[in-house]
């Protein structure tokens, strides 16, 4: 079995290919230049840098108010990233917003964003999609995948537009992996 993305390293000219979960993913959209993709508490950040790496342009913030825990790239297109926020108010934090969980998909570097939730519950899910829980497979087209904290397993095969369960019942799921066998 070998891992669905293998690192590429910055500056090489290539697109990466690998599937980053932390909070603040790097990868390089344009030959010389930086993206940073930065998930917070108060929503999620893009900066770009020049060639030098000397100076930054913010775009953001997006989804205001809501905590953003990472991004998820799809390893063929530069512009093409997911998100999956969880609410940031006080009343119900960390769970999906109004219980409606959904992914938010942007082919445009972030400029805009489309809402994915076709096969999602529609209320009451009120959990949690954890830091290192979402991510992508390398087929085509893209499969996306993440786990709640409420111990569901839901995939994607067609880069969001549905999704379904392929497992129920388990405990919290802290992290999830895709790995393609050879």
């Amino acid at each position: 079995m070998r891992a669905a993305r293998r690192f590429t390293p910055l500056g090489t000219g290539s697109r990466p290919t690998q599937t980053e979960s932390s909070s603040a993913a790097k990868r390089s959209v344009r030959p010389g230049q930086v993206t940073l993709l930065v998930g917070t508490r108060k929503g999620a950040f893009i900066y770009r840098s020049d060639a030098a790496r000397r100076k930054w342009q913010l775009d953001g913030p997006h989804f205001l108010g809501n905590i953003v825990n990472h991004f998820v790239l799809d390893p063929r297109d530069p512009d093409c990233v997911w998100i999956f926020p969880t609410d940031g108010t006080e009343v119900w934090p960390r769970t999906s917003p109004a219980g409606r969980p959904a992914a938010y998909r942007s082919v445009d570097g972030g400029a805009s964003w489309q809402r994915q939730d076709q096969g999602l519950p529609r209320e009451h899910a009120w959990w949690t999609v954890k830091r290192q829980a979402f991510c992508a497979d390398g087929c085509e087209p893209v499969g996306l995948y993440f786990g709640t904290t409420g111990g569901e397993i839901w995939a994607s095969v067609d880069e969001g537009a549905s999704w379904f369960q392929i497992a129920a019942h388990l405990p919290h799921v802290y992290s999830v992996t895709a790995a393609e066998e050879a």
